[in-house]
Formats: structure tokens, sequence, C-alpha cells
């Protein structure tokens, strides 16, 4: 006779095998990324992280914050860094959103450290997002409650560093070849006014 589990231990169970699924494949490398970004977004979103059963050892498995659950050894923990996994989805806004809010300090943590009790600030480790990056406009985005260009980036209208532009949060930049005369002043005339030119002129 087949056993039956309560609605509770069902989604245990469920939530045990999305978090397990996912291990693996960060130990093994993910061969679809599309795929395991989309689990990454929902284990952050839905904080599958929190509470699961691991199969086959008939424990439910707690943490308090996301970063001891994701360094945490196998089978309980995912046994990576924040940076590795933040590297493997970089490429996928919706998850690298919901990832920043996962990483981000609770209310019961305001020194930040790193406690079994609340979340983590990750604004202040060495695990900050720097540099141009995704992570990093995503982050700002966010600090600065942008919420309507978070959304844009996370329907894919928007990219992350498009977005930081319209905010005010990073200046717009062109690349050109030093050597392309040619190109220099067509793209001196699409990106900037008489004004600019002028001063670039004058200074020449």
């Amino acid at each position: 006779m087949k056993k039956r589990f309560s609605k509770k231990q069902d989604e245990a169970l469920r939530r045990g095998r999305i978090v397990r699924g996912i291990a693996s494949d960060i130990n093994w490398l993910p061969k679809n990324l599309d795929d395991f970004a989309d689990r990454i977004a929902m284990v952050c979103d839905d904080k599958l992280w929190e509470s699961w059963e691991l199969e086959g050892y008939k424990e439910i498995v707690e943490w308090k914050d996301f970063e001891s659950f994701v360094t945490g050894k196998n089978p309980r923990g995912w046994g990576t860094t924040l940076d590795s996994l933040r590297y493997l989805i970089r490429d996928f806004p919706k998850a690298l959103i919901a990832f920043d809010k996962a990483t981000q300090r609770g209310p019961g943590n305001p020194s930040g450290s790193n406690q079994h009790l609340g979340t983590v600030d990750i604004v202040n480790s060495s695990s900050r997002p720097d540099g141009n990056s995704a992570p990093r406009a995503i982050r700002a985005l966010r600090a600065h409650g942008h919420d309507k260009l978070l959304s844009q980036i996370e329907s894919g209208d928007l990219t992350p560093n498009k977005a930081a532009i319209m905010a005010g949060l990073r200046k717009r930049k062109v690349q050109v070849v030093p050597s392309d005369s040619e190109q220099i002043i067509r793209t001196l005339k699409r990106h900037c006014d008489d004004a600019t030119i002028e001063r670039i002129k004058s200074g020449l």
C-alpha cells in the first residue's frame, strides 16, 4: 500500500526536490542556464530555501539566512559562494533581482554580520557586486527605489545598464576606435549637442 503524505509533507518534499536539483546543477554546472536561472529566481522569491525536506533522511532542513544556506555544506546547503552563484546567473536579470532581494539585510540584523538569525547585508560584505556589472546596476536601482524600472528589467523591456542610465545612476558611454577619425566624427555628431562639440574643439 502506497504511503500517504499530508499536504504539508508533500510541499516540504516538493521544495526539497527543487533545492536539491539546483545543488546538483551547481556541482556539475547547469546545461540549461535559462531553466537554472528561473529556478534560482523561484527559490529566492518564494523563499524555498528556508524550510524543506531532505529526501531520504526524513529531515526538515531549516535556515535563517540565505548566505548561510548557499555556503552551507551539502546536502543541507548548496556548498558554494554568493559570488559563484551570482556569476552563473549574471545574464538573467529576473534571477539577479530575486537573488539581490534574498541577500539583503533583514530588520533583525542591523550589523549586517553573517548570523544564523536574520538575513545578511551583502552591500557591506566582500561579495558586493562591483564594476559596471548588471548585478551592481540592479543593486543600485533597488537601493534607490526604482521599482518601475526593475519591473521593466524583469519583463525584458530594459537592460540593467539602460535602466541605470535612465535613473541617473550611470552616465551613457560610447566606444570609438582612436585611429578611426571618421567614426569619431560620426559618433560625436550622433551623441553630442553643438555646445559640447565646440568645447571639444576648443580643448584640442
